[in-house]
């Protein structure tokens, strides 16, 4: 009938009258998901400032849902008592865009509609806002505006309310709709992900601040003091040297005063042409010395003695290495252990250390090269050197420092045995190079066991003085320390040191000796070492209490 094909004929409208409009709302959708993604795109790669996506996000907010006016409302974190915002408001400008007002605003929790969706947390939408109790008519009676209705949105972050969108007026229906609301929260999300990525910005940049205050303190108090810096440069140059200072065996005990003067001695003697301004070097020296702290064995002491075992070994091979290899050996020597804290890698991570965190290998290495480099770029030592030059000197000093890593050391050895076992190593390969400063550095590093006995037994007391400082917070955590680090077994010295020399130290240094065998003196010592050891094990002439003394 009909009737039939009328109700068929106007269901069929309906429903396509209905798809339409999901269509243009999805398409509306669209539009808007793909502008904001453009937006939100170029505010992360720093193209725009935050004032400028607020403002174009809510000016695209107007013109898509049809509002006369609108405002955003960002809540300052550092206000917990009171609700206080910078407002972004429309303006008398022909510019079309919001602008923020240079005095903080305070919200009203009770009065206004803004305040209280910063409050609750929660949308509202007023369809008559005289009729609405919620709404505070006070602004309106001054301005003269009249507002009609209102759709406010809280941006919410993980911490709550970041801040507040509100548009006034629907300008083709007398108010906002479940669609408007809808689109709205899709602005709400964009303006969320935006704020937090500007509060995260604020915070970097604070902290950064923060960072430079602190950097200025720490460079003040890491300055060498006048009197010792007036003391060095007064006598830089000593009258003689100490008798044997060049061979493997000296040792700094009972010249101590001196050590700045013997320290600017090798440093010119080798790279004279780096260390060019005495008062500068003598700096950094003097920096150097008092950035170690006061452990018993991973102080000052062992950083000059790994100095000058370096400058013994380069002092018998200089036409090998060239002028920026031995700045950098040096350089990574003297400050291979500096600000150390007296435990080890392995401790660090356990007690989840700061320094732990921040490398994800070797920690402690990778805190001395940078601690090593401030003291560098703090005292201008190589500002005469192109950056070309600085780049290439920087990355020796790195490999120098993260060498004396024990476990790097291990993996060292393998590769270099592999290539000197197949007759392979080839002076003029880069690779082959840095494998050799790597034995240097660990070399160095253990020749205190490379001393007389007298020498070695002091400083394996100091070893071990350290180890029992970490062994007892060990204990104090619930952990069992290792053997060498546990003072109650301070019985098993002699039997921890014949392993350590004969595992550790002699095939480290008899590497060293294959390719400079001008340092055979070093080996001749710590088989010594080892064998007096090895005697004291076999006559059980070991007493826990006296022997160190």
């Amino acid at each position: 009938t009909d009737l039939q094909i009328v109700i068929a004929v106007t269901g069929w409208m309906g429903a396509a009258i209905h798809q339409n409009q999901q269509r243009v709302v999805l398409m509306k959708q669209q539009d808007i998901n793909e502008y904001l993604l453009e937006l939100t795109r170029n505010y992360f790669a720093d193209i725009v400032m935050m004032d400028r996506i607020v403002s174009e996000i809510m000016v695209f907010a107007k013109a898509t849902l049809n509002a006369e006016r609108g405002s955003f409302f960002v809540i300052d974190p550092e206000c917990e008592d009171e609700l206080v915002a910078d407002l972004f408001e429309e303006t008398l400008g022909e510019d079309g865009f919001l602008h923020k007002r240079k005095v903080k605003i305070r919200m009203n929790r009770d009065r206004g509609i803004a305040g209280l969706v910063a409050t609750t947390g929660k949308m509202v939408n007023i369809k008559d806002a005289y009729k609405d109790p919620r709404f505070n008519k006070e602004v309106d009676l001054k301005t003269g505006f009249v507002t009609r209705s209102i759709l406010c949105m809280p941006i919410l972050g993980k911490n709550g309310v970041l801040g507040v969108v509100q548009l006034v007026n629907k300008q083709n229906a007398p108010c906002f709709t479940t669609t408007d609301e809808n689109i709205f929260k899709t602005f709400s999300v964009y303006c969320s992900l935006a704020l937090n990525f500007s509060q995260l910005q604020d915070q970097m940049k604070k902290i950064a601040i923060r960072n430079d205050i602190k950097t200025e303190m720490l460079m003040y108090h890491m300055h060498p003091c006048t009197h010792d810096l007036e003391h060095v440069m007064g006598s830089p140059e000593l009258a003689q040297l100490p008798e044997g200072f060049e061979t493997f065996s000296w040792y700094i005990f009972g010249f101590e005063d001196i050590a700045p003067q013997l320290c600017l001695y090798m440093f010119h003697k080798l790279a004279s042409d780096a260390f060019i301004n005495l008062k500068i070097s003598v700096e950094f020296i003097l920096t150097m010395r008092k950035s170690y702290r006061s452990n018993p064995y991973h102080n000052f002491e062992h950083a000059f003695n790994v100095l000058h075992c370096m400058y013994n070994i380069l002092l018998r091979n200089r036409d090998i290495f060239t002028p920026l290899e031995q700045i950098a050996l040096m350089v990574g020597s003297i400050g291979h252990d500096v600000d150390h804290p007296g435990v080890t890698n392995n401790f660090l991570r356990f007690a989840d250390h700061s320094i732990s965190k921040l490398y994800n290998d070797s920690p402690l290495e990778n805190h001395h090269f940078q601690v090593s480099m401030f003291i560098i770029h703090s005292t201008k030592l190589f500002d005469h050197f192109s950056p070309e030059v600085f780049r290439d000197l920087t990355q020796e000093i790195h490999d120098a420092i993260l060498a004396t890593d024990l476990a790097l050391y291990f993996r060292c050895r393998t590769r270099i045995l592999g290539i000197l076992s197949d007759k392979e190593f080839d002076w003029t390969s880069g690779a082959h190079r840095i494998l050799l400063k790597s034995i240097m550095m660990t070399t160095c590093d253990l020749s205190g066991q490379c001393k007389p006995f007298n020498v070695t037994i002091r400083i394996t007391q100091n070893v071990y003085t350290e180890f029992y400082q970490q062994g007892d917070v060990e204990k104090s955590m619930g952990q069992t320390p290792l053997s060498m680090m546990d003072r109650a077994k301070q019985y098993l010295i002699p039997e921890d040191q014949v392993k350590f020399v004969s595992m550790v130290c002699l095939p480290c240094v008899e590497l060293l000796i294959t390719l400079l065998p001008n340092c055979e003196a070093l080996s001749r010592q710590c088989r010594e070492l080892r064998d007096k050891w090895k005697e004291i094990v076999e006559k059980k002439d070991w007493k826990t209490d006296e022997s160190f003394n």
